[in-house]
């Protein structure tokens, strides 16, 4: 390929654009690189949908994990500490991912620094964090958690070297959403399964021949430690794409390893953590009150809690990620606020639409089949549809704390969490507490309460966040309010008769083969597959005819999936029939997303990135 010439024009961009190469896409500023971060995971979600159904729905509850208090233990584990390691860590994460997505088009260099820093101080932390959880455990442990020792203990030594994530985030910050993905997909599907499974089978059989350890705790013990020893297969694979990203600068993975860093960038860091720690602090101080609280007044709490880990880990599914607060800091930082704006209307339709989708078909569809085949954790199914109704809100809420850290004013991100924590503490103590609301409706109620004890929390800070981010970093605005939510809520309302016609066929099977499960589920997997596979090219379809798009709108669709990667073919599908359906509606392009000056500063920034980096096609 041959490099793009140092004067180069408009014209050149629009050509390589137009041309759809994949490699100068990554590398062109705008906002479909923070959308194929989401598409790019979509054909290895497909492919995972089955064997995940059967592990999730089948293996785990009823052959490897039969305990949901195992589950429980592990949360008190990981909650326990977070003050601790949030004071030491003293947020630099989010201060490095702030100034490397800033530096990485203009001074690819300097952002290297930041992340070296991150190493050495990481590393040190780590370090005084370890011996410090070992002094707690040996010295100052309550006689009613003496049991949790060794969980504290095995769990303290995450933090070191503390940086493992730092290449992946640095890929991140460089947004090569691809090489992210592939390294979190591989991980989170291949390795921590494994390693997990490994363990867990491990620990269950030293368990047995302990008597004074048991399967149980035996199991809690591998599923902590699967949950850690993954990450430095990730951190290894993380370092050998993010050293091919820096190769064409010049630069080796070594140098960040290296401690070149100045007082400046210590500075820099620490002065941006600081003003996120005191909410963090805050955060994880309210969350630690809270977690005693549900030790106190929430009856057999382990097996509670660890059920509703289950349920709240499937009804997060409908908050999904989009990757955007490297393309916010891009844009903001380098004065280009109509760019800003704009990707943050993109990012509420296709939020908006996506996460719609999804919330019909997980409410309705997943509690029976959770039901019917989940084993010990099938008591798990009727909390999903009350947890859905707060974790709704978690997009839009971290969504406005991104801009805000994003736009470097990351104070506002720490008052509208201190806002959020002040609800959350007052709303636990009405909700769970013996003298708050059950006195008035009856204990039997404190599992649903205990439920639905996020949402005033979620609500409040919806409002303060969104408050700040218009007054305080950039006034935001739906320039087409039918895109962003009409269209989609018409497209997505089509599928719920479809999905309740589903759900009766998969219950008659049900209770017609019952006590054997394998009809059942070869039946629910043929419905997931539909659902991942068939609707979303229905519901593309729909949104394209009723006018979900403009010609603009729908180029970034198309950039997007030109670098989707894995999911290119199925993504390309999607784009085909929305777009036959956009060029055939009467309605597409009545309802436009202004987006002529953003695409001027999109341009600007694109060629300074070219001359400053020696960009190449």
């Amino acid at each position: 390929m041959e490099p793009i010439k140092q004067d180069i024009t408009e014209k050149d961009v629009l050509e390589l654009e137009e041309k759809g190469d994949v490699q100068f896409l990554w590398k062109k500023v705008g906002y479909h690189r923070a959308l194929a971060s989401f598409w790019w995971n979509y054909s290895l979600i497909l492919v995972l949908a089955l064997p995940a159904l059967l592990v999730v729905g089948y293996v785990i509850p009823q052959l490897i994990l039969p305990f949901p208090a195992a589950l429980g233990f592990s949360s008190l584990t990981t909650q326990f500490f977070g003050l601790f390691f949030t004071i030491m860590d003293v947020c630099t994460y989010p201060a490095v991912e702030r100034y490397v997505a800033q530096y990485s088009v203009t001074n690819p260099k300097k952002a290297i620094s930041y992340i070296s820093f991150f190493v050495w101080f990481q590393s040190f932390t780590g370090l005084i964090q370890i011996t410090g959880v070992a002094i707690y455990c040996f010295y100052f442990m309550p006689r009613n958690l003496e049991y949790a020792l060794w969980f504290f203990l095995i769990y303290s030594t995450t933090q070191f070297p503390g940086w493992l994530g730092s290449f992946n985030g640095a890929l991140i910050g460089f947004q090569h959403f691809d090489k992210a993905n592939k390294v979190s997909v591989i991980q989170s599907v291949l390795i921590q399964t494994s390693t997990q499974i490994g363990l867990i089978l491990l620990g269950r059989y030293i368990g047995t021949l302990i008597p004074s350890v048991g399967e149980l705790i035996g199991a809690t013990f591998g599923f902590i430690l699967g949950t850690y020893l993954d990450d430095f297969m990730a951190m290894v694979m993380s370092g050998y794409f993010f050293a091919k990203v820096l190769k064409p600068f010049g630069i080796r993975l070594r140098d960040a390893l290296v401690p070149d860093f100045d007082k400046a960038v210590v500075k820099q860091c620490l002065t941006f953590g600081g003003k996120l720690l005191f909410a963090h602090i805050f955060d994880t101080g309210i969350s630690f009150t809270i977690l005693w609280m549900v030790i106190a007044w929430l009856p057999n709490y382990a097996t509670i809690t660890g059920l509703y880990s289950i349920a709240d880990g499937i009804a997060r599914v409908i908050s999904i990620s989009f990757t955007i607060t490297p393309a916010i800091s891009e844009a903001y930082n380098n004065k280009k606020k109509e760019l800003t704006k704009f990707i943050i209307e993109s990012q509420w339709k296709n939020w908006f639409l996506l996460s719609l989708f999804l919330s019909v078909e997980v409410a309705i569809f997943i509690p029976p089949v959770l039901r019917a085949v989940g084993g010990e954790y099938a008591s798990a199914a009727w909390m999903i549809p009350i947890l859905m109704v707060s974790r709704f809100f978690v997009f839009p809420i971290n969504f406005g704390s991104d801009i805000c850290q994003g736009a470097d004013k990351p104070e506002y991100r720490t008052y509208a969490l201190m806002f959020e924590q002040t609800a959350r503490f007052f709303s636990y103590i009405f909700m769970i507490s013996p003298f708050g609301i059950l006195r008035i409706i009856g204990e039997q109620y404190a599992i649903v309460t205990y439920l639905l004890a996020d949402l005033p929390a979620y609500l409040t800070k919806l409002i303060v966040q969104w408050t700040f981010v218009q007054k305080k970093t950039i006034k935001t605005r739906f320039s087409s309010p039918y895109q962003v939510f009409v269209a989609p809520a018409i497209s997505v309302a089509a599928f719920i008769p479809i999905n309740l016609g589903i759900v009766a066929i998969f219950n008659e099977l049900y209770v017609q083969y019952a006590p054997d499960l394998l009809v059942p589920l070869i039946t629910a997997a043929g419905f997931l597959l539909l659902i991942l596979f068939a609707f979303p090219i229905l519901l593309f379809f729909i949104y394209g005819f009723i006018g979900g798009w403009d010609d603009y709108q729908l180029r970034q669709f198309r950039n997007a999936m030109l670098i989707s990667g894995p999911s290119r073919p199925y993504v390309n599908a999607l784009y085909r029939i929305t777009s036959w359906a956009h060029k055939k509606s009467k309605l597409g392009n009545r309802f436009p997303i202004d987006h002529e000056a953003a695409e001027m500063e999109a341009m600007e920034l694109t060629m300074i990135k070219a001359k400053e980096t020696g960009l190449k096609a």
